[in-house]
This record gives C-alpha cells, sequence and structure tokens, in this order.
C-alpha cells in the first residue's frame, strides 16, 4: 500500500520497479539458457571428453545437485576440475599439449552451454595449468609407457596408393557399411575432411555445381561440393557456409565421386522403403531427404571401430585411425604442396600447420 509520503512512494514504486525488472531478466535467462542447452552441439571429442570426466568424477569426486535450477546434477564445480586434473589428467593421460588442452576445452564447452550457462564459469585455474605442465613434462623424455610397445607406435606415415587400393577392395567387396567406409575414407584422403564433418553431413549437403572442374566447360567442367554449413556442427564453427571438393581419382575405388554417387543411389533408391520426392512442391516446407544422413556412423566409436576391423583384416598399418584428414595433409606435404597451398583447403593456420601436421619429408627439399 502506498503512503501519503509522495518520495515515499516514489522509493516503493522504484523498489517494485527494480524487482519486477530482476524477476523479468531471471525468467529471459532460464528461457535463453534453456535454448542454448537444447540447441548447442559440439564436437565428438568434447562429448567423449566430458563423458570421461561425468564417471570419474562419480567414482572420485563430490556431485553438487543444488546448483542447477532445472535439478540436473552439476559435475563442473572447481572441487571436481581440480581434483581431475590433479589426480587423473596429470599423472595418467597420454598425448601430446594439444591433447591434454583439448580435454580443458572440452570442459570449457560444456561448462558454458550445458551446466552454467552465461555465469562466465571458469574451468582453468592455477591447479589445472600446474597439472596440464605436470602431465607435459611426465612425458616430454618418457618415451613408450609400457615396456613392450612399439617405440615406433604412432609415428607418422604416408599411406601409399596399393595399401589404399587394398583397404578399399577390402571395404567395397566384404564390408557391410561399405557406404559409410568408402565415404569416409575417400573424402578425409583426397579433400581432407573431418570425419566427424562426415558423420554429419546430410543429403542437401550435396552440391553438383559447375566451373570448379578440370575444364571451363562441358561434362568435365562439373565438380561435387560438400557443404560445410555454418554453425557448431563442424570443429571450425563456420560463420558462413563453406564448401569442399576433390576431382576424379584415376583409381575408382579411391574416387571420393564415385563412392559418394555410388552410396547415394544405393542409399535412397534401395536402404529407404519409402519413396524419396525429389520434386518440392511445397516451398514452404522442407523435402524430407533433405535432412536425411549421408552415413549411418552417429558416434566417434562406430568410425573407429569399423576403421580398426579394416586396418586389421588387411594389414595395413597408419598412425591414425580416423584421422584420414591428417593422412591427407601429410600425403600433400610429401607430393610437394606448399604450407599456402595445404591451406587453401584445410583452413588450418599456417603455425598450426608446421607444428602439427606438415609432412616430415617434403618433396621440395629430396
Amino acid at each position: 500500500m502506498l503512503t501519503k509520503d509522495p518520495k515515499a512512494n516514489q522509493s516503493q514504486k522504484s523498489s517494485e520497479s527494480m524487482a519486477t525488472t530482476v524477476l523479468r531478466i531471471a525468467a529471459a535467462q532460464g528461457r535463453n539458457a534453456r535454448q542454448v542447452k537444447e540447441s548447442s552441439t559440439c564436437d565428438d571429442s568434447y562429448i567423449r571428453e566430458y563423458r570421461l570426466f561425468k564417471e570419474w568424477v562419480d567414482d572420485h569426486g563430490e556431485i553438487d545437485n543444488h546448483s542447477s535450477p532445472d535439478g540436473d546434477n552439476i559435475y563442473l564445480t572447481r572441487d571436481n576440475i581440480d581434483l581431475y586434473f590433479s589426480e587423473h589428467v596429470a599423472p595418467e593421460r597420454e598425448g601430446n599439449r594439444g591433447t591434454i588442452t583439448r580435454i580443458r576445452q572440452g570442459l570449457e564447452w560444456f561448462a558454458d552451454n550445458k551446466e552454467h550457462i552465461g555465469t562466465g564459469f571458469v574451468v582453468n585455474s592455477d591447479v589445472v595449468k600446474l597439472a596440464i605442465n605436470s602431465n607435459l613434462e611426465r612425458q616430454k623424455n618418457s618415451g613408450s609407457t609400457k615396456p613392450g610397445e612399439d617405440p615406433h607406435k604412432d609415428l607418422k606415415d604416408v599411406l601409399p596408393i596399393p595399401e589404399r587400393l587394398l583397404m578399399m577392395d577390402y571395404i567395397y567387396s566384404t564390408r557391410p557399411d561399405w557406404g559409410p567406409a568408402s565415404f569416409s575414407f575417400t573424402w578425409g584422403n583426397n579433400a581432407a575432411v573431418r570425419g566427424g564433418s562426415t558423420r554429419n553431413l546430410v543429403f542437401s549437403d550435396f552440391n553438383l555445381s559447375r566451373g570448379f572442374g578440370a575444364e571451363e566447360d562441358g561434362l568435365l567442367s562439373k565438380t561435387l561440393f560438400l557443404i560445410m554449413r555454418k554453425g557448431g556442427k563442424h570443429k571450425d564453427r563456420f560463420s558462413v557456409d563453406q564448401q569442399v571438393a576433390c576431382w576424379r581419382h584415376n583409381h575408382y575405388q579411391l574416387c571420393s565421386v564415385f563412392s559418394a554417387s555410388m552410396w547415394t543411389l544405393w542409399n535412397l533408391m534401395t536402404e529407404r522403403q519409402d519413396p524419396i520426392e525429389f520434386l518440392h512442391p511445397n516451398e514452404e516446407e522442407r523435402c524430407l531427404w533433405w535432412d536425411c544422413s549421408v552415413i549411418d556412423w552417429n558416434e566417434y566409436s562406430d568410425h573407429s571401430s569399423a576403421m580398426k576391423q579394416i586396418y586389421k583384416k588387411t594389414g595395413v598399418i597408419n598412425c591414425k585411425v580416423t584421422h584420414d584428414r591428417t593422412a591427407a595433409i601429410q600425403y600433400a606435404g610429401s607430393m610437394g604442396l606448399m604450407p599456402h597451398q595445404i591451406n587453401s583447403f584445410t583452413n588450418h593456420l599456417l603455425e598450426k600447420l608446421h607444428r602439427a601436421y606438415q609432412a616430415e619429408a617434403d618433396r621440395e627439399v629430396r
């Protein structure tokens, strides 16, 4: 109830207005946080690191189930993170600086997009920094961590054409998942497309465009592009749609266009029970086939399991299991492409390219 004092009334109105504003902002923040939480997608490696972190916390940490407005358990607390890096990452995790840093980046992503949306929660701390430095020092001169392990394991190598052909002959003749296997392997090797990106592609991400082919006119002027849609579904977090492509390969088994074309026809015409309608009669609605996944490997584990089996059956040895993009970059360097040329189809920063991906023996210096 308002008093007779005008100043008191004005102060009371101001307080009520501020309280209303605070409530409106809080309600809007809740809606916005839910939208971010429901819509955010991230790289498979972040999902894996967060899952490992949660499993560790379940066994060794403390869960705060009172901090989340929607009732979800909060795993990413200051104590849990510091304990995880000090007791697990520092003494046990293997990998180079990028691998260890990705653990922190993955947890940061889940803090910003799932558990602490809009709060400015910081994963990094002096304890985390010390643990990361301790991990790197432990690995610096340790070599193999297992006495009987191959000392050459995981060193860079380039798959020669005969071994690639051996793999593709096995895939096309034996594998029930020949479509995803051939598509991911050939596009990774020839166009340096990430495995995570191939698992996110849908059929509307194909674009047969003119003008980029081997000739200016005619059939050879056409090029099949894969569209890397803007947003968070690809690791590069594109702000605009981008395209990648490669020309036809002189070995059809290794040809990305052959693989994509054959798998598309088989998938749309044979695998699906309902016929696909390629016309677009209603421009107010999306065609159903636009959002059909190109391959049915949804997780990194599906991809990794298949490729491990293929390597084992063919006897081919590669330093990477699913990172065919890395093999493409190293092969490009070994064939004489300059870093700025490789950068044009991988979008890697030149400094990172030199540090992590450039071929060990560049053709220009042979």
